[in-house]
């Protein structure tokens, strides 16, 4: 027990001096591995682009004036599904073609390359299948046609036959005779 409080003391005493100047008053100095300041360099895109450079492909801006349902399909994948709210906009960059359908087209106008926007259609009209490439847009399919608020007319009622009538029993039962079809008279 005497030799293990004596090699605490040790420790003790070993651990202070290490901690401590030297007593001739000249520090050492420990050599610290500085790093070097943390910096990034600006966002770099690869190749970067030239300053007259108009980009490849297409760039559809879409901006929504009404409510609409919108789905957008970017070179055949769909990357938008869902009802857009007035004042929404949304940008589609794609290499050949965006393919758009649309709810309530003429809520909603598309930019193609920065040019003045154009409705897509008559307001509540629903579009499908509207394709835009680098030349415009192409007529898309129209959907299904309105509902009419008339329904078709009654037909006339059929003439019926009258079920032979019945006789007590033990008689017999009268032929029917045939009810004459109305004709032109």
């Amino acid at each position: 027990m005497i030799g293990a409080a004596a090699l605490l003391v040790a420790a003790f005493l070993a651990w202070r001096a290490w901690g401590r100047p030297s007593s001739s008053g000249a520090q050492v100095e420990t050599p610290v591995a500085s790093a070097a300041p943390l910096t990034f360099p600006q966002d770099r895109v690869f190749p970067p682009p030239s300053a007259g450079e108009v980009p490849a492909g297409i760039v559809v801006a879409l901006t929504v004036r009404k409510k609409s349902w919108v789905e957008a399909k970017v070179d055949g994948t769909t990357v938008l599904s869902r009802l857009m709210d007035e004042g929404e906009a949304h940008r589609l960059d794609a290499r050949e073609a965006v393919t758009l359908s649309l709810g309530n087209a003429g809520g909603v106008e598309y930019s193609l390359n920065g040019r003045a926007p154009a409705a897509l259609g008559r307001d509540g009209e629903v579009r499908r299948n509207i394709v835009i490439t680098a030349a415009g847009a192409t007529a898309g399919s129209a959907g299904p046609p309105p509902i009419r608020a008339s329904s078709p007319r009654p037909r006339p009622p059929s003439p019926s036959v009258a079920p032979p009538p019945e006789a007590p029993a033990g008689e017999p039962i009268p032929e029917a005779s045939p009810v004459p079809s109305p004709g032109p008279a």
